[in-house]
């Protein structure tokens, strides 16, 4: 990341945050972050621990696929900048919702006074 801020591929407010993130992370879950290239959730319970950090963020909600998470631009920047690993991340804005149709019982319980 030093070597990184001094080329000037990151701000200084960028490697005081990617600093801090490093600190965080366990050592063994750092080589989970590429898994979270495309959207994914671990059960081992590193996908918890990094997106606390920061360095995911919720990519989809689904009761019954359960919940995936993508690496967020800070935890791009980490593997990039800290570990060295450049990889394209499919990202898209927000996060999806799984489809659901509301019946006529769902609306009529919305507005029941």
């Amino acid at each position: 990341m030093t070597i990184a801020r001094i080329h000037g591929f990151i701000s200084v407010e960028e490697f005081f945050r990617l600093h801090s993130l490093l600190e965080r992370i366990p050592y063994v879950d750092l080589a989970k972050l590429p898994y979270y290239k495309e959207d994914y959730y671990d059960e081992s319970g590193d996908t918890e621990l990094l997106f606390a950090t920061g360095a995911l963020k919720l990519a989809s909600i689904s009761a019954e696929d359960g919940n995936k998470y993508v690496l967020s631009a800070l935890g791009e920047n980490l593997l990039r900048c800290g570990i060295g690993v450049n990889i394209d991340v499919k990202r898209e804005k927000g996060t999806e919702l799984e489809p659901r149709t509301a019946t006529k019982e769902d609306i009529d319980e919305l507005f029941k006074v």
